[in-house]
């Protein structure tokens, strides 16, 4: 449940902006760094095929950076796959890709990003999740 920042000084919680769920970081499957966005597609897919399950990725804006992973987890009795977005991440793709201001980036993924997410599930795919992290006051033992 615990995020290490690189200081090891702070601790972070993973929180969904979407339900406000809390995540462990067992619960989220990260990707390496430096993969494209092409790579992460592929690997989607192939977590997909190999356990019989789809999942949504979001194609407003395709958020190659703030794209960071995945939960795969069962519901219902079968496997779902999640696509996990990181949501400060997702904010500079959008500053990248149109070539605007912090602020513009927030109210345009605030409109079109999530508040759409919501709806875009089927009962085949979940909606995609979008995390944040926030800062613990729980004290870190070194």
């Amino acid at each position: 449940m615990i995020y290490y920042t690189a200081s090891r000084e702070k601790t972070m919680k993973i929180i969904s902006a979407l339900t406000e769920t809390e995540y462990s970081e067992k619960d989220i499957t990260f990707f390496p760094e430096g993969l494209t966005d092409c790579e992460k597609r592929a690997e989607i897919d192939r977590i997909g095929l190999e356990n019989d399950c789809g999942a949504i990725i979001l194609e407003n804006l395709s958020y190659p950076k703030g794209m960071v992973g995945y939960i795969l987890s069962k519901e219902d009795g079968r496997n779902t796959l999640r696509v996990v977005y990181e949501r400060e991440r997702m904010v500079e793709d959008i500053m990248d890709a149109n070539d605007c201001s912090e602020t513009e980036a927030w109210d345009w993924y605030s409109y079109n990003t999530e508040r759409g997410c919501p709806y875009c599930y089927t009962s085949e795919a979940p909606c995609p999740e979008i995390i944040f992290y926030e800062e613990d006051n729980a004290e870190v033992e070194n």
